[in-house]
């Protein structure tokens, strides 16, 4: 049986600006690197918490243009403990992000929508008590 999300992978035009957003930026911690045959980074893995990874690979080209309602991957959503010290702490970072930005989703989780250097939407998201989220999980 299914028992979790292990990883989301994506390809990445210029890994060192992309490590430099997941790790310093968003604090992610690198977990381990793989090389291709040649000795040449070909990815690396980062932890998310909860048992969860994004992958990042090397060699992207440039990201498509897709329209907002185009089937397929649409987000990468991560969790967040406090929305608003996570936003300050982006803001810290050299983020441009606004707090007054955080909404309320319709599940009743508090929700902040940011972007990688290649332009891929992140959503940050705070469990709340009384969300469905929430609910779903005492389950």
């Amino acid at each position: 049986m299914i028992t979790g999300i292990g990883h989301i992978a994506i390809t990445c035009q210029d890994i060192d600006r992309s490590l430099d957003f997941y790790t310093r930026i968003l604090g992610l911690p690198e977990a381990f690197r793989m090389v291709n045959d040649d000795g040449s980074l070909w990815m690396v893995y980062l932890k998310t918490g909860r048992g969860g990874f994004v992958e990042l690979f090397t060699n992207g080209g440039a990201p498509p243009e897709v329209p907002q309602n185009a089937s397929g991957f649409k987000h990468l959503c991560l969790w967040v403990d406090d929305i608003e010290t996570t936003l300050h702490h982006l803001q810290a970072q050299g983020l441009d992000v606004d707090p007054a930005g955080i909404r309320t989703g319709r599940s009743k989780c508090r929700q902040y929508f940011i972007a990688d250097p290649d332009g891929m939407r992140i959503e940050l998201m705070q469990l709340m008590p009384d969300s469905l989220q929430a609910a779903a999980l005492d389950d």
